[in-house]
């Protein structure tokens, strides 16, 4: 679908975290590696790495050596682990992990009505010396994060990128609803998306997370191209002349 949209990347769960989201293991990396490239297309990210969840460090490097073998740029990480201190050690010791395999572990922050969650991941990101953050407008929307803050983060520390949008408010009982199943493709909704990607260096990949359970009964590829099509109208409309 990814090739035939027009997509050069796809993101994969590569790292199991749930029985009910399907992963790829091992055994399925040649294959699915063959197919992707006759598509000619390559992992853009993968995902998901939790640091201070149920799995030790040292097991999350077989995701991240699969994430490799499909081309991938970014290892998507969560924080966790409560104690700043322990959180920026954790990360540390899975950014060296992830560079092992040619990847940047990328910290994508998860809360609502929490403004102190972008400052915190800047710090203990600054504190692991290595990594980078993600940039999921669902998040830096919904935590009420500072755009002033965000505009001055070093490009050096932007990683992956998703895009999505949404209502300008919802309520926090809406929000873990809204992250998993329902969010609106880029310019059909209200998020300040032009400040946002303003932080993104030129020329970087950007990738979409645009779930829409509501659309369940349209077909895979039509509700990949509703989403991509509307991207491009979005990023053409807002490139400076």
């Amino acid at each position: 679908m990814a090739a035939e949209l027009g997509c050069e990347h796809v993101c994969l769960f590569t790292q199991a975290i749930s029985p009910s989201l399907p992963s790829v293991g091992d055994a399925d990396v040649p294959a699915l590696a063959a197919a992707m490239a006759d598509a000619g297309v390559s992992a853009y990210g993968v995902t998901s790495f939790v640091v201070g969840g149920p799995i030790p460090l040292a097991d999350l490097e077989r995701g991240l050596a699969r994430g490799q073998q499909l081309g991938a740029q970014y290892a998507s990480v969560r924080i966790e682990e409560p104690d700043e201190a322990r959180a920026a050690e954790g990360f540390a010791g899975l950014a060296e992990l992830a560079a092992r395999h040619g990847l940047v572990a990328s910290i994508e922050f998860v809360g609502y009505g929490n403004p102190e969650l972008l400052p915190r991941t800047l710090r203990i990101i600054e504190a692991a010396g290595a990594g980078a953050l993600s940039i999921d407008p669902t998040h830096i929307v919904r935590s009420g994060a500072s755009l002033d803050l965000l505009r001055r983060v070093s490009p050096a520390r932007i990683g992956y990128v998703q895009l999505c949008d949404g209502p300008a408010e919802a309520p926090e009982s809406a929000y873990m609803n809204e992250m998993r199943y329902e969010r609106l493709p880029p310019g059909e909704g209200a998020f300040p998306l032009a400040e946002i990607l303003s932080v993104v260096p030129a020329g970087r990949a950007v990738s979409l997370e645009v779930p829409q359970a509501s659309l369940a009964d349209a077909s895979a590829i039509d509700r990949c191209r509703r989403a991509v099509e509307a991207t491009r109208r979005f990023l053409a409309a807002t490139e400076p002349d």
